[in-house]
């Protein structure tokens, strides 16, 4: 499965003092919502995500913007062309910044 939610509990607890407590389990897949995925992902003997320096976690930031083009298409894909686009238009380069989608 993709995505799950089981009930943990709904009801009042001795735990919480007998007041009611709702709480569920969510399960998901690792390639699902926001993420970063490591090297390891995508090259045989990449670096995992533990491995990596905290530097590259933080920095200076970019949006490209695909709220249309997702907003139509749920798989909306992110050519070349759209960050050589926003390059253009900063008159900037994406080099060394993280891109924000």
């Amino acid at each position: 499965k993709f995505f799950q939610i089981d009930q943990l509990m709904n009801s009042s607890s001795d735990d919480f003092g007998g007041l009611w407590f709702k709480a569920e389990i969510y399960s998901q897949n690792s390639h699902s919502g926001t993420h970063m995925d490591a090297p390891s992902h995508v090259v045989p003997d990449g670096i995992n995500i533990d491995e990596m320096p905290v530097s590259q976690f933080h920095g200076p930031a970019a949006v490209v913007d695909i709220t249309e083009r997702a907003r139509l298409n749920v798989d909306a894909e992110v050519p070349v062309q759209d960050f050589l686009e926003w390059e253009s238009g900063a008159g900037q380069s994406l080099n060394g910044t993280i891109v924000l989608l």
